[in-house]
């Protein structure tokens, strides 16, 4: 485990799911930590508005967005295919995604308990793994990406196998 002491993150989508389990990690490594959210009156569709509350946190060290769910794909699907191009861009600011598969959080909430539970067990009897992700697991990718000085242009699959099926 790296000691993240000294340093700053911004969680874009850090008060619930998989965002709130970066959140956690990066804190527990010892980083400060920005948890924001729509809960936390922080709109992330609003470009204009994110861009200056991000240049209002003064400098940073890692940013995290995980807000919101697109899958299988949507406005941000191009992200994974750009990463390579925007990490040499950017170079040294390092660039990648983490793209995870079916996770098990808050976003399935909705739903009644057997018919979730239905669903998360269906999903995970066809992949590979035998489950579906836990936010732990994709916070891990997160880690791996922050914590590892080489990654950069990366798209971190965790999936469950979703991809090889």
């Amino acid at each position: 485990m790296n000691d993240l002491t000294g340093k700053k993150a911004i969680v874009i989508g850090g008060t619930s799911g998989i965002g709130a389990a970066v959140a956690e990690a990066l804190a527990a490594r010892g980083a400060e930590v920005v948890r924001a959210s729509r809960s936390t009156g922080l709109d992330a569709s609003e470009g204009a508005a994110l861009t200056s509350w991000i240049a209002e946190q003064g400098p940073i060290d890692h940013l995290v967005f995980t807000a919101g769910s697109q899958a299988p794909g949507g406005a941000v699907a191009a992200l994974e295919a750009s990463a390579k191009v925007i990490a040499k861009e950017l170079a040294p600011i390092r660039v990648n995604v983490v793209s995870p598969g079916l996770t098990e959080t808050e976003a399935y909430a909705g739903l009644d308990t057997d018919e979730r539970k239905t669903m998360l067990d269906g999903a995970a009897s066809r992949l590979p793994a035998g489950r579906v992700a836990q936010p732990q697991d994709v916070a891990a990718g997160y880690l791996f990406v922050i914590e590892t000085p080489s990654v950069t242009g990366a798209v971190i699959d965790i999936d469950g196998g979703a991809l090889i099926n």
